[in-house]
């Protein structure tokens, strides 16, 4: 045969020019072009079953976004076959795949024993990179690298970090809307995360803190750029616009919601933030058409390679073992569920913690549960105590460290509830060994109080984060301590002695809590500031201090004193 009329695969991906085509451009033989087309349908399926087998929620938002961010994957796949088809060629070495499809394995197991279906996620993450590199080594692994990172808006941080940045994103949030409706010249009032205006006061609640609207602003940002791999400098100011542009449009939506109660279907927060979702699109949709007029030097063509050829004959046995690898591990058990609701190892420890309040009268509390929103506790107990007739109120929170999809961990647990605002605050002086207490003073639009606030068994949050993400103390017959959250409140006058008697009557209520251990005994808390002159008690006194020490509880006259 002639050499110019012999016709090779390379010689069809050139188009009229003679540029080799490697992004997608020119005509496809009808093998590769089955292959795309398979390629997208079977990597959703396996991705969506992979994940929704290894999800024990059904109905919920988590369910639904993992839906989405699967979807998007599915779609970043169907848009660009082409491109991803020709990356797979002559296999890498051995040593990254078994790396990576053993560390996808050993999480999904590890996902299954500990009821923590997030970790499928992560497990997918590394299915997926073990995959392209068994299919085309170093080149095929980078190329499905930015697909791949849409997955990683399927894992969903561990409570205890979370909680961390819900509560100042909702000051924050309070803070933007309060900014833009003073720019508009509308008089209003800001407390904490409260905004209060002459017909109306609005709570900025954790669905209205912008952290969604971040998230879902983000994922849209990284799916665009997957799609349609801009320019370096585009991709990193899309990257950097995306989150503050998110965080904006949920301040407006806040400063809109501050001035006008909505009614209807608009009272619906998901409704709300879908309308903020939708119109963020739209504005990071104009910037990235406004980035497509920034001058960047054209990308460099790339050299055919036999990856060409080669991504059209692709062993059988390696694709069809992939599979068997994909449906194995989303069809791996899950054991034990994972654990939610009340805990009675939670319970238990706190009935210990506040036996020695027993028998006393005081009054129930309910705690303000919108404020707290997503930050649970095991078993909790708010009630409130009158100290020389003043009120002090408790409240104690234990937390099950077992459960990773709760925590109190949060700077929400020191305040009293929505709209106090932190005025100052200092350590207490302790003994050695014993808690770091908080001793502040916050302000509503009710008036001042002081508030002691401390916690007990928690360790670093660095290591908390580490042990909630990996799901270390989920495992089968796991014995986590449970910590504990606790806080005192009373009023807070203006008088020069307020602030002693204030401290005397926290100190009473705390000196009658139960240690953490009986070995333990309770601790004395020295006040800050300044002392009082001593002064010889009366007999009077002292036989009132007998009538309400510990020893003598028996004699309950429904009053700490």
């Amino acid at each position: 045969m002639n050499e110019t009329t012999r016709s090779t695969p390379e010689a069809t991906q050139r188009t009229a020019h003679g540029t080799p085509n490697v992004a997608g451009e020119g005509p496809e033989t009808p093998r590769q072009t089955s292959m795309g087309l398979g390629l997208g349908g079977v990597g959703a399926s396996l991705a969506l079953g992979y994940l929704l087998l290894a999800t024990p929620t059904s109905g919920t938002e988590t369910e639904t976004s993992t839906r989405l961010v699967l979807l998007l994957f599915a779609a970043a796949i169907a848009l660009r076959w082409r491109a991803l088809l020709r990356t797979f060629g002559p296999p890498g070495a051995l040593g990254p795949t078994v790396a990576l499809l053993a560390g996808a394995a050993a999480l999904r197991i590890w996902a299954g024993l500990a009821g923590a279906p997030d970790l499928a996620a992560l497990s997918l993450i590394l299915a997926v990179s073990g995959s392209s590199w068994a299919l085309g080594g170093r080149h095929a692994f980078r190329g499905w690298m930015p697909s791949t990172l849409l997955l990683l808006f399927l894992f969903s941080l561990p409570a205890v970090v979370r909680h961390q940045l819900v509560y100042p994103m909702q000051i924050a949030s309070a803070s933007l809307a309060s900014n833009l409706l003073t720019l508009a010249g509308l008089g209003h009032a800001r407390s904490g995360d409260m905004l209060i205006t002459s017909t109306n006061a609005f709570r900025v609640v954790e669905s209205c803190s912008g952290l969604a609207s971040v998230e879902a602003l983000s994922l849209a940002a990284v799916f665009y750029l997957v799609v349609f791999r801009p320019p370096l400098i585009q991709t990193l100011l899309t990257l950097l616009v995306a989150p503050g542009l998110g965080f904006l449009m949920n301040g407006l939506r806040v400063a809109w919601l501050t001035l006008s109660q909505p009614t209807g279907a608009l009272e619906s927060h998901s409704t709300q933030g879908l309308i903020v979702v939708i119109l963020g699109a739209l504005a990071l949709g104009g910037w990235i058409r406004l980035l497509g007029h920034i001058p960047s030097r054209a990308p460099r063509n790339p050299q055919p390679s036999e990856r060409v050829q080669a991504a059209a004959t692709l062993p059988r046995t390696r694709v069809l073992g992939l599979i068997v690898l994909f449906v194995s591990l989303g069809l791996s058990p899950r054991l034990p569920p994972p654990l939610n609701g009340p805990s009675s190892m939670a319970q238990a420890a706190l009935e210990q913690r506040t036996r020695g309040l027993a028998g006393r009268a005081d009054l129930e509390t309910a705690l303000d549960l919108e404020f707290l929103g997503s930050v649970e506790a095991g078993a909790w107990l708010q009630r409130t105590f009158e100290v020389e007739g003043r009120s002090v109120t408790l409240y104690v929170g234990a937390d099950d460290q077992r459960n990773r999809t709760q925590s109190l961990r949060s700077p929400k647990t020191a305040y009293p509830g929505s709209g106090w605002m932190l005025l100052e605050q200092r350590p207490l002086s302790i003994e050695a060994g014993s808690p770091r207490i908080e001793a502040s003073v916050m302000r509503s639009p009710n008036g001042r109080q002081l508030v002691y606030h401390w916690t007990e068994g928690y360790g670093s949050l660095s290591t908390a984060g580490l042990r909630a993400w990996l799901a270390l103390d989920q495992t089968l017959g796991s014995d986590a301590p449970v910590a504990f959250t606790m806080r005192l409140s009373t009023s807070l006058d203006a008088s020069p002695t307020a602030r002693f008697a204030a401290d005397d009557r926290l100190r009473d209520v705390m000196g009658r809590l139960s240690p953490p251990s009986s070995s333990r005994s309770p601790r004395r808390v020295r006040r800050p500031g300044r002392r009082r002159p001593s002064r010889a008690r009366t007999a009077s006194e002292r036989s009132s201090d007998a009538r309400s020490s510990p020893t003598s509880r028996g004699s309950d006259s429904g009053v700490l004193q």
